[in-house]
């Protein structure tokens, strides 16, 4: 039988993914009373300058 490691982490707001992005944005958007249902929003950001280092220019 396999092995697994849960690499699973909890995702809080103002979260700190790396040192050069900015904070995760956890809130909830949708609320139940008003809209008739829940919905939360995680926005994230990273520096484009970071993804180009990984880029595959051939």
């Amino acid at each position: 039988m396999p092995k697994y490691i849960d690499l699973s982490y909890t995702i809080e707001a103002e979260l700190s993914v790396h040192p050069f992005d900015n904070e995760v944005k956890l809130y909830q958007d949708k609320f139940l009373d008003v809209d008739g249902y829940n919905n939360s929003r995680l926005e994230a950001e990273c520096m484009p300058e970071l993804i180009l280092i990984y880029r595959d220019t051939s």
